[in-house]
């Protein structure tokens, strides 16, 4: 018997049995499987059963680098996989994380503990492991996917900018693989249409499913020489993997500000943390840093803050556009440069396959950009943003497809997709066979990349 391997339980909720029996139909073509749930396979007494002197190693390890080398915590590796960013990622989606130092070393290291048990385990089990369904792989469970894709398993995942889809794995992979938006070659109607959706979406943020945010006006604000926008501080740190200069969006935010207090600076808050309505606590975490990092720079007086819910749109048709825009990943820069905005970003972004803006790889890399005259900074080419946003927008599997798994569940369950993202539970009461048509359907639409 082959098995289909699920980071996620069947449960409770209807929203995890439309994901992995659609997963599991789609995957049975090929014949039957048996459902492995990581938590039923990869249980406290088989991670027990794993432990090993160079797991003991791993633990002082990961105590003495997070003590005396924090800038390698991300780099720690475990049979030649970097488990230390997924660690570091599983232990800063927290509030304690940043106000105890002490919290957040337990939780690397138990978290780092934790990804060495589950490669040591899972290894033993390989051979029987025909497909997988992984989620959440920002953290602990991105470890997965490292290993797996050195063993050509296919793997199914929905994270952005992607919908539920299949990745074939026939070399070696790390997770921000799997999520890089592919170079097509396009035509020239192509790139008009690229062009033409990223100014609509520009327009209407409604467009995108997940901004959920109901804005404010914008008041008045101030002529600057940078805006910064600013991210979430807790959830899916390292993304797109290892930046080569921080460990979270805290400290990349920090050192910014630090850098540029001489000059005019507006912080812009990441719209989500005004969101009402979300199940997450990372809404609530990441609002109370945010207001705790504008208690700290109140005083600085080039520093100013938008700590309130406000389109960007509004935002880039106020500003000079010599205002330089800067963000570790956010698409508010696709925005600001397809209106001639110079943009400052982290290369680990969904990008890596383009050249867009003036990025960065290394926290020196990053001062030599922020030290730069603006007048020295490249504007982004207009004919790279428009196969970027065509690619992310129509590219196969795409999370804005019209085929989007969750607008297909909407569509039957008769919930809005709005409703669905803001809190999946909302549809556990609907109708067995109804979910059975959900499964039916996307087993159907599901693609394979």
């Amino acid at each position: 018997m082959k098995f289909l391997f699920s980071t996620s339980n069947l449960g409770d909720h209807n929203i995890n049995r439309i994901i992995i029996n659609t997963v599991r139909a789609h995957a049975e073509s090929n014949g039957k499987l048996e459902l492995c749930c990581k938590d039923d396979m990869l249980g406290s007494r088989t991670l027990l059963k794993s432990i090993s002197l160079s797991i003991i190693y791993l633990a002082f390890k990961g105590l003495w680098i997070s003590v005396f080398k924090p800038n390698k915590m991300a780099l720690v590796s475990f049979d030649s996989i970097f488990i230390g960013r997924y660690a570091m990622a599983t232990s800063y989606r927290s509030y304690d994380a940043y106000t105890n130092r002490a919290s957040f070393i337990v939780g690397y290291i138990r978290a780092l503990v934790k990804c060495g048990l589950y490669l040591k385990a899972v290894k033993r089990i390989i051979p029987l492991i025909d497909v997988a369904y992984i989620d959440h792989a920002f953290y602990q469970n991105g470890v997965f996917y490292d290993l797996f894709s050195r063993h050509g398993i296919p793997i199914y995942h929905n994270e952005y900018p992607y919908g539920l889809v299949r990745r074939e794995t026939n070399a070696p992979e790390t997770w921000e693989d799997a999520l890089q938006v592919p170079n097509m070659n396009l035509s020239e109607q192509e790139l008009l249409i690229g062009k033409k959706q990223l100014h609509d979406v520009t327009k209407d943020t409604k467009k995108i499913p997940y901004m959920l945010t109901e804005f404010d006006e914008l008041r008045s604000i101030d002529k600057y020489d940078y805006i910064i926008y600013s991210h979430s501080f807790t959830d899916a740190q390292c993304c797109y993997g290892y930046d080569g200069g921080f460990n979270n969006i805290k400290d990349w935010l920090d050192f910014t500000l630090q850098k540029l207090k001489n000059s005019k600076v507006c912080v812009k808050a990441h719209p989500e943390i005004y969101t009402e309505g979300y199940t997450s606590q990372v809404v609530e975490w990441d609002k109370r840093l945010f207001e705790e990092l504008v208690e700290k720079y109140k005083s600085y007086p080039n520093i100013d803050f938008i700590d309130y819910p406000v389109k960007n749109h509004d935002l880039l048709h106020i500003i000079d556009k010599s205002t330089v825009l800067i963000s570790h990943h956010s698409n508010a820069l696709l925005e600001g440069a397809v209106l001639g905005f110079k943009c400052i970003a982290a290369r680990r972004g969904n990008w890596v396959n383009f050249n867009l803006f003036n990025d960065w790889i290394s926290r020196e890399g990053y001062s030599e950009l922020l030290n730069l005259n603006p007048n020295e900074l490249a504007i982004v080419e207009q004919k790279n943003l428009y196969k970027y946003y065509y690619a992310l927008y129509y590219g196969k599997g795409s999370y804005f497809s019209s085929v989007w798994w969750v607008k297909t569940v909407a569509s039957l369950t008769g919930f809005s997709v709005k409703e669905i993202v803001r809190d999946p539970t909302c549809i556990n009461g609907v109708d067995p066979e109804v979910i059975d048509q959900c499964i039916n359907r996307l087993s159907d639409e599901l693609v394979t990349l």
